[in-house]
């Protein structure tokens, strides 16, 4: 449960067998499985403070009066402070050419490539060590978190590193683990613009577009917003700052689904427009 910032409310359920001398506590930090931060507890409940804004896993066990210990006890992921809405977070960084699906977010779960598409393609940690390519056409990898409410958003700042003709580096939502399904927004180096597509079951239809200035330099940053029926895609960067680009009202995908996705064309470590972040933040 959520305290005050910097604060977790805990309570354990007591083993059925051997008698408890008392609790070990620990917790884990961003979702890395490093566990610290031990504490011994005699009590049921209380609060844990001091911590991080970020995400944190619990696990406890039993110190019983005959010397032994229970096995650890594991909570889910519980977010503290500033930090609470957001459910994934990959700011990719790493060693150059890492798989994306052997790397570690900074927030929520692996990597993994989306239903109906190529195992072998490749998505990784660019040259610089602190950002995403994919290495082929129809790419396109996901975050194992499912997100609690289909009401959130996906935002990557999207870094220009050449011009690649076909390049069209996308962020994706609602998606179906098991189908391919979802909305995307991306940026489109051959329309020389952003566009909102829907997929369901494979099928594309293309939402909505603005064309603007073609992206040659710097970052940008896009999020797409699904808020009910109500799917949008915005740009924070360039000439336009914060406006929503195009909103639709569409229905055809009301499950949370899983979030982070990325797609991509044709870059490398060093060529294209590559991932410098992605985030996903309930609403």
């Amino acid at each position: 449960a959520f305290g005050d910032p910097g604060e977790v409310d805990y309570t354990i359920t007591a083993p059925v067998s051997g008698t408890v001398v008392n609790y070990t506590l620990e917790y884990a930090v961003g979702g890395n499985n490093i566990y610290s931060n031990n504490s011994t507890v005699s009590s049921l409940s209380g609060t844990l403070t001091g911590l991080a804004s970020n995400f944190h896993t619990l696990r406890v066990r039993a110190n019983l009066s005959d010397g032994g210990v229970t096995p650890w006890a594991f909570s889910a992921q519980v977010a503290v402070g500033n930090d609470a809405n957001i459910f994934f977070l990959d700011n990719f960084t790493g060693v150059a050419g890492t798989s994306l699906i052997n790397h570690l977010p900074d927030i929520g779960d692996v990597w993994s490539v989306q239903s109906n598409y190529i195992p072998a393609v490749v998505a990784a940690i660019n040259s610089s060590g602190n950002g995403a390519f994919t290495d082929a056409g129809s790419s396109c990898f996901r975050s194992s978190t499912l997100a609690s409410d289909a009401d959130y958003y996906v935002e990557s700042v999207l870094e220009f590193k050449s011009t690649i003709s076909a390049d069209a580096p996308a962020i994706c939502g609602r998606m179906l683990a098991g189908a391919d399904s979802m909305y995307l927004f991306r940026w489109s180096q051959a329309a020389a613009g952003y566009q909102l597509f829907k997929i369901v079951g494979g099928t594309a239809t293309q939402l909505g577009a603005t064309l603007l200035a073609v992206f040659i330099s710097g970052t940008n940053t896009i999020r797409l917003t699904m808020n009910g029926s109500t799917i949008s895609g915005s740009i924070n960067g360039g000439a336009i700052e914060g406006v929503n680009l195009v909103t639709v009202t569409d229905s055809s995908l009301v499950a949370p689904g899983v979030a982070g996705g990325i797609r991509g064309n044709n870059q490398s470590r060093t060529t294209g427009i590559h991932f410098a972040s992605l985030t996903a933040v309930l609403l």
